[in-house]
């Protein structure tokens, strides 16, 4: 079976599944948000490859991506740890990563679990708040949307090309580092969903492709990507010959996907630029018609490529 046919058998007894987060209100203009994630080893991460204080780092992180992609504020984290034999010395430096980010965004670790197992798993909880009239789903994208992104795609995806391959060459270090300690854009996320223009939202943790078609389907609608708007680093161009099977492909960005009103665009984006001194990448428009499309120079174009797909042999 496929990952979404698991989630769909799920999905027929879960209560408000879909997002990046479950939502469950705590008073007339408040509501807790809550994800969970696991990290499994040689599914998620290489243990010979990334050091454990990356590891930890990055594990916390992308649990914080979804907290941004509701637009909330991360308050608690719980962590489950199992592992092999293993040493002090790892432990110590994967819960200084951990700790990095925690204190950086200013999340509490109130608790969890630990238990012996053959391989390690790492097991996140994060419960965050949100005002109830600022929280961000999935479904609400309309036809007419610009469709954005908050910062580059396809760095993590060629670091982790590099990482395979064995090769640290300085221009690759930069793209290995996206990949190990991803950026969860919280403060974006919040600013995004107090405005009223911002329609839907979600984090680009599985590739464009992919995230860009759950968005799709969540709203009943389709979707036109231009190629040439698509925001690539100069470093993951210069290091790869199909940069868009990377930027379309390529999951772990970990940055946000969301729909603008066309009219509210232009004000937007001004805005945002002067507050993050980053731009609000518009790489296309949500449409009636179904499935992902994309064009260049104006002509529907068909790449080759696929997501990462968790239960694919």
């Amino acid at each position: 079976m496929k990952e979404q046919e698991i989630i769909n058998i799920i999905a027929k007894t879960a209560v408000g599944i879909g997002d990046d987060c479950a939502v469950i209100p705590k008073n007339k203009t408040t509501s807790l948000v809550i994800t969970t994630d696991v990290l499994n080893e040689k599914v998620h991460f290489l243990p010979d490859h990334i050091p454990p204080q990356d590891l930890g780092y990055k594990a916390l992180a992308v649990n914080l991506s979804d907290i941004a992609a509701m637009g909330a504020t991360p308050k608690h984290a719980f962590l489950t740890l199992s592992l092999p034999k293993t040493s002090k010395g790892w432990v110590e430096s994967f819960m200084k990563g951990f700790n990095e980010v925690a204190k950086e965004h200013k999340v509490q670790l109130m608790g969890g679990d630990t238990t012996r197992a053959e391989t390690i798993s790492i097991g996140i909880t994060v419960v965050g708040e949100a005002k109830n009239d600022a929280i961000k789903y999935r479904d609400t994208a309309r036809a007419g949307d610009i469709i954005c992104t908050t910062d580059n795609l396809g760095d993590a995806a060629t670091g982790l090309g590099f990482i395979l391959s064995g090769l640290k060459k300085p221009e690759a270090m930069q793209l290995i580092q996206r990949h190990y300690r991803p950026c969860p854009h919280i403060a974006e996320g919040q600013w995004l969903a107090a405005q009223q223009g911002v329609h839907a939202m979600m984090d680009v943790s599985d590739g464009l492709d992919e995230d860009l078609t759950k968005l799709t389907i969540a709203s009943g609608c389709g979707a036109q990507v231009q190629l040439k708007d698509i925001p690539m680093s100069d470093a993951m161009q210069n290091v790869t010959k199909d940069p868009f099977e990377f930027s379309v492909f390529g999951g772990e960005n970990y940055c946000l996907l969301l729909t603008v009103g066309k009219d509210q665009f232009k004000g937007i984006a001004k805005a945002y630029q002067a507050k993050f001194k980053t731009p609000l990448h518009a790489i296309g428009e949500i449409d009636e018609d179904q499935g992902v499309r994309y064009y260049q120079d104006g002509k529907l174009t068909k790449l080759k490529g696929q997501s990462y797909q968790h239960f694919d042999d």
